[in-house]
């Protein structure tokens, strides 16, 4: 089973890539608290690349920005390509739900 859940706080703006050939896509970067086993907290965070398409995209892009707190689930995609040092692989997690606070930073500045 490939499925994740985490919550946690985005260290920047959303990026929303429209290039035509693929689905409009946004990338965000989550900084995710860190727990030992048994819930004890830990110091730290583990930083995730996470990534939404479509429609909830455009409203993420729209809606989000850094230091919003969101919840995802997911699950984990590998991405290897070479690079001029070598090959390289990323791990980010494609969104398959979002839960986004009911007011966000933005919609905050707006009032």
């Amino acid at each position: 089973m490939n499925s994740v859940a985490l919550s946690g706080t985005l260290t920047e703006d959303p990026e929303l890539h429209e290039d035509g050939a693929e689905p409009v896509r946004c990338r965000m970067r989550l900084a995710v608290p860190r727990h030992a086993r048994g819930g004890q907290h830990e110091p730290g965070v583990v930083y995730v690349a996470v990534t939404t398409f479509g429609l909830e995209a455009l409203d993420c892009a729209e809606r989000l920005c850094r230091g919003d707190r969101i919840g995802v689930t997911g699950r984990i995609e590998q991405d290897k390509h070479r690079t001029s040092e070598g090959w390289r692989v990323d791990h980010s997690v494609l969104i398959g739900q979002l839960d986004l606070p009911p007011e966000t930073k933005k919609d905050e500045e707006e009032q």
